[in-house]
């Protein structure tokens, strides 16, 4: 049944329906590209750290990233990272002495202890990491144990590669100085500088060996 029909010119009556039969026009959200889950949130000139270096992102080449990632969360869904990630762990024992009657000597000396034996196994971390090839990782976890007689430092992470982010530099570690005239270390026994010229090779080749599972998609061995 039809309703009652309204002449050219008359007013809608009030409660009359007003709903408009055109569609609303869509909505645009921006573009999302992956790698901006890697880019730094500021301009590359206003880094919060002296020695932070910022490269362009390897990906859309417009943003800027790190050269190193460390993240305590899990890496992103549509992060992209290349090939399986890998273990990675640094352990730090110092030794150190506590006095039965000295709660406040004690407690400083532990502070003062603590953040050498911190930059200590993140030092240690990141050699691991690119030993590797890789250059991030996430899940990173840290805990520190005070015994009467030492101290332990225990941090571990999952390394992967992002491939917003660079790779790391090829690993070269110097080798130490045989002894002889004008050597830097005499201190050192023959035996000694050549099994420290030993481990240095087999750093170097086994930082050589993980690149080159990394670019052909073999996943990487642990470290520990």
């Amino acid at each position: 049944r039809l309703g009652p029909q309204h002449p050219a010119g008359a007013r809608r009556p009030v409660g009359a329906s007003t709903r408009s039969t055109a569609k609303p026009p869509p909505l645009r959200l921006p573009k999302f590209r992956p790698c901006s889950l890697a880019h730094v949130p500021y301009n590359h000139s206003l880094a919060p750290f002296a020695r932070m270096k910022l490269v362009p992102c390897a990906m859309c080449g417009r943003k800027w990233v790190p050269e190193l990632l460390l993240s305590t969360t899990e890496p992103p869904v549509h992060l992209p990272i290349r090939g399986d990630g890998a273990l990675v762990q640094a352990r730090v024992v110092r030794p150190h002495a506590f006095a039965r009657k000295g709660g406040a000597k004690n407690a400083e000396s532990v502070s003062a202890a603590l953040p050498f034996l911190e930059f200590e196994l993140q030092r240690q971390l990141v050699l691991k990491i690119k030993i590797l090839g890789m250059n991030a990782a996430f899940k990173f976890e840290s805990v520190v144990e005070v015994g009467s007689t030492m101290m332990l430092g225990v941090c571990s992470a999952t390394a992967v590669f992002l491939e917003p982010l660079p790779p790391p530099p090829k690993l070269r570690v110097l080798r130490p100085a045989f002894i002889g005239p004008g050597s830097a270390h005499p201190e050192l026994a023959a035996g000694e500088a050549a099994r420290l010229t030993a481990l240095a090779q087999r750093l170097e080749d086994t930082a050589d060996r993980s690149a080159r599972n990394l670019k052909a998609g073999r996943p990487s061995k642990f470290v520990v």
